[in-house]
């Protein structure tokens, strides 16, 4: 980032910075041990202990790294230089660039208008220009909806067969919901209506600044909503209830749930960045690219486009406030939809008229 004087700071200059914030980048690895890794350590250590005393890891993380967990770059730099090696010896290091989490770059967004609003109070500056007043800020989601194809949402569901029930249920549910991550978070079992086939959002789990991690009113009022959901949750649902149920009696006092659904090893409501952690172990198992959990909202929206569902319709399952939030936001396929429309309309007449035509001749 370049320097700035707080003078210089106007609308035109801020919006160019929080342009940048916007596409700011960072690395992240993936590294897991070469086979050659737990020879290398006998070879110059002979005993493990000793290792870990010169490298200043402990056994455990030295014993998970040999059985090929993943490990942080920190971890396998430091094992390198014991080994005096390098680090693309001793491990498979893949890396790829992802975004900065939205909350990281509003984060960064809100140190700048707090500090041009308190200089604006020391008249260190006329204004604020840093407030939404005078800086137009567009949801990203407004600019491009990363969504998956159907076959990466269909291999998905198919993979997470393989992990265990908390896991399969919550992405399975938000992928064919299309629920916000705090919405799920917050559900209770009474939210669920089995007979009727209805899941009620009434309210979410959300980290809110200086208070930690409480449950709050949806986002809006129109995100306070019923809808049905199909056969293939109901029969998820009452197979995870079965195992939430005997869970509960393993724990018997150490269980501190209440009526929440998604739980803790302890029965607490369960944090919802674990269901970023849960995601992406689900997409490594698939080889599917990175994608953020709101991204399986998405690709419930544009299924549910995509198969001729009406924007309204659509609006009132995922609790946007307005029919025109979701026509704005989800456009291209819209009209995507619009042409597959016009293009059966006309298959459709054309057919008519040859048969008039084979009919008259």
């Amino acid at each position: 980032m370049e320097e700035y004087r707080l003078k210089d700071l106007v609308p035109t200059v801020l919006d160019e910075i929080f342009k940048k914030i916007d596409g700011m980048e960072k690395v992240e690895y993936t590294i897991v041990a070469r086979d050659n890794l737990t020879c290398e350590i006998k070879k110059r250590y002979k005993y493990r202990t000793v290792f870990c005393r010169e490298s200043g890891l402990s056994e455990a993380t030295v014993r998970d790294t040999e059985r090929k967990h993943k490990i942080s770059y920190v971890t396998a730099s430091k094992i390198a230089k014991a080994l005096n090696s390098d680090i693309d010896i001793l491990f498979d290091v893949q890396k790829r660039v992802v975004p900065y989490k939205t909350s990281y770059a509003e984060g960064m967004k809100k140190v700048i208008r707090n500090t041009l609003a308190e200089a604006a109070n020391l008249g260190i500056v006329n204004k604020n220009y840093a407030r939404k007043l005078y800086i137009t800020t567009k949801h990203p989601d407004t600019e491009k909806v990363k969504s998956m194809t159907i076959e990466d949402a269909q291999k998905l569901v198919q993979v997470c067969a393989e992990l265990d029930i908390r896991k399969r249920f919550i992405i399975t549910f938000m992928l064919l919901t299309g629920v916000r991550k705090g919405e799920i978070c917050g559900l209770d079992w009474s939210d669920i209506d089995f007979e009727n086939k209805t899941v009620s959002i009434r309210r979410q789990y959300e980290a809110v600044s200086k208070k930690g991690l409480i449950l709050k009113e949806p986002k809006t009022k129109s995100s306070i909503r019923t809808f049905e959901i199909p056969d293939i949750l109901i029969a998820l649902l009452k197979e995870y209830r079965e195992w939430y149920e005997n869970k509960r009696k393993e724990l018997g006092r150490l269980w501190q749930g209440e009526d929440n659904i998604l739980v803790a090893r302890n029965g607490k409501r369960l944090h919802p960045t674990t269901v970023r952690n849960w995601l992406d172990e689900a997409l490594e198992l698939a080889g599917l690219p990175h994608c953020s959990v709101h991204s399986l909202r998405h690709t419930n929206i544009t299924i549910l486009i995509a198969s001729g569902v009406s924007p309204v319709t659509v609006a009132g399952r995922v609790g946007h406030a307005k029919v025109s939030t979701t026509m704005d936001i989800y456009a291209d396929f819209l009209g995507s939809s619009d042409r597959e429309a016009s293009g059966k309309l006309n298959d459709y007449f054309t057919m008519d008229s040859r048969k008039e035509k084979a009919s008259n001749g």
